[in-house]
């Protein structure tokens, strides 16, 4: 299962109250499955299956958004911003498998130059635009 992650530019109307949009469950929050979803954020279940959520949210001048899901063998997480007035947007995507393996994805509407090395002992990666 893939999570897609985008703030690409876009104007968001503030709400005096939040509604909820969709609510349904089948079962116990341990197990069975059902979704929430309201005001840019949602969860959903599926018991012994997987687990997710999402959070989309911004200004005039960000767009922010978020998804996380998991499952029996990996947890995928990916965020993505919006730098509005620039119109420029960057996407990352982490996946941590069961086995140890991790792969990690950035993209960005503008060039980028990514350096890897090492902090505290740890393997790390630097991207940044040119």
């Amino acid at each position: 299962m893939q999570v897609l992650a985008s703030a690409t530019p876009h104007q968001h109307r503030r709400a005096d109250g939040v509604a909820i949009t969709s609510l349904d469950k089948n079962g116990t929050s341990t197990s069975g499955q059902g979704n929430v979803a309201a005001a840019g954020c949602g969860i959903n279940w599926q018991a012994d299956a997987s687990y997710g959520g999402g959070l989309q949210a911004g200004s005039s001048d960000f767009g922010l958004g978020g998804g996380f899901n998991i499952t029996p063998e990996a947890i995928t997480i990916g965020a993505g911003i919006g730098l509005n007035t620039a119109n420029v947007s960057a996407n990352i995507q982490f996946v941590g498998a069961k086995n140890g393996s991790v792969e990690m994805v950035f993209e960005s509407s503008s060039p980028i130059v990514c350096l890897p090395g090492t902090k505290d002992g740890l393997s790390i990666v630097s991207c940044k635009t040119v």
